[in-house]
């Protein structure tokens, strides 16, 4: 009699690990062979084979209007939610293992859509041309608890920054900094103004005072220079808890890095979201619809 062993060729049962098996949306090397193998697991379904050259339309008329794009997808555990996510983000990255799977279908879509006198594009150029960041986020991996949506999006952000070289983006509480400075100076007296002033940092109070009520930017270099004179680096300062802002200046952030615009990729948010109760979940809930809204 043949066994089933005999018949197929199976790993070994030592070789299966369950992780072997979930694809988990990351940072990867686009010309790694973990890319290429993920596109040739890829299986294209009937609904991918609809859904992505409409997302990929879509992303491509609202960038030309310059405004701002979001999907949400859903599916029960092990549909390919994840996976889908990391084959759309290394299509928008020019990988080529993910454009050789998406390629036949995605022509096919601009072939159809020419023949009835529509106009198609070519999302493979465009989006060569555009230049975007990704910003891949598992929210199951982010770090601490306390973490918020907030912080989690900020880091991923720095973390695509590191991968492709590029300066880290650094959204300061300013004005923490500056109370800082205040119960200093309430504590141990002029002596404090009188330091920083040797040290050129400002003039003297006054000098302080009016860069505490001018632009963000004098604000920032001021506090760049208080945590140098302090030997600490810039992450003692905290985040800026001005969601809305930071939104604002990371897409600033990453045009001054070369960047037509930046795509978060954010897995996982639900079940991270279902370990939140009470003013946590409202909290996040909002942060999200800042983005939503921004």
């Amino acid at each position: 009699m043949t066994t089933i062993t005999e018949a197929f060729e199976l790993p070994r049962a030592e070789d299966i690990r369950a992780m072997g098996f979930v694809v988990k949306l990351r940072e990867l090397e686009p010309g790694s062979e973990e890319v290429a193998q993920l596109a040739r697991d890829y299986v294209v379904t009937p609904a991918v084979e609809k859904e992505l050259p409409r997302i990929l339309d879509d992303m491509k008329q609202v960038f030309d209007r310059g405004e701002e794009y979001g999907r949400f997808i859903h599916g029960s555990f092990g549909s390919g939610k994840s996976h889908f996510m990391t084959m759309l983000s290394l299509l928008v990255e020019g990988a080529p293992p993910a454009w050789s799977k998406f390629r036949p279908l995605l022509n096919a879509h601009r072939d159809a859509k020419v023949s009835k006198g529509a106009e198609a594009a070519d999302h493979e150029a465009w989006l060569t041309k555009a230049g975007l960041l990704v910003v891949r986020i598992h929210m199951l991996s982010v770090r601490g608890k306390s973490t918020g949506f907030d912080r989690a999006v900020y880091e991923g952000f720095n973390a695509a920054l590191k991968r492709r070289g590029k300066a880290p983006f650094e959204f300061l509480n300013v004005d923490a900094i500056f109370d800082e400075v205040r119960r200093e100076a309430k504590e141990y007296g002029d002596v404090v103004w009188k330091r920083l002033e040797a040290e050129s940092i400002v003039g003297g109070r006054e000098d302080f005072e009016a860069i505490a009520q001018g632009s963000i930017q004098a604000k920032e270099r001021f506090a760049r220079t208080w945590l140098k004179y302090k030997g600490r680096d810039a992450a003692d300062a905290g985040i800026d808890p001005r969601w809305s802002e930071g939104l604002k200046r990371m897409a600033e952030h990453a045009k001054a890095q070369g960047f037509g615009g930046i795509v978060l990729m954010i897995d996982e948010f639900l079940l991270w979201l279902a370990e939140k109760s009470g003013q946590e979940f409202v909290a996040e809930i909002n942060s999200l619809n800042v983005i939503v809204d921004h």
